[in-house]
């Protein structure tokens, strides 16, 4: 979980100064989104810390978060009232493919954080 945070915290920043450079996103939006676009991990962590450990498996949560946070994240946003902006950006932040408008959008400012973030990562192997 406070890997998760940290990367979300990192987004947010990435995603506030990105939208700032723009101008085409309102920058404290983009920062929430950052924040928020994988909320949807945490709930499934600690269902998963629920579970008896002969049920955890660490090399299947890990392949099981980036499937399950989109939607578990926009579910969470809509129940807490959040704009549909929000929500789209739960559910496509990690979709590199992903192209609604030709505006740029909060979820197109969170996948160029998530992309500058990488820069520099050394990949696992």
């Amino acid at each position: 979980m406070e890997a998760i945070w940290k990367q979300s915290l990192y987004l947010s920043a990435l995603s506030h100064v990105l939208a700032s450079s723009s101008r085409q996103q309102n920058p404290e939006d983009a920062l929430l989104a950052g924040l928020v676009c994988d909320i949807g991990a945490l709930p499934f962590l600690s269902f998963v810390a629920n579970l008896p450990p002969e049920y955890i498996n660490d090399a299947e949560i890990i392949q099981a978060i980036p499937i399950i946070k989109g939607f578990v994240g926009a579910v969470v946003l809509k129940e807490w009232g959040f704009p549909q902006e929000f929500i789209d950006v739960a559910l496509v932040s990690n979709n590199w493919f992903q192209n609604t408008s030709t505006e740029l959008s909060l979820a197109d400012i969170v996948i160029l954080s998530r992309l500058h973030a990488m820069i520099g990562k050394k990949k696992h192997c």
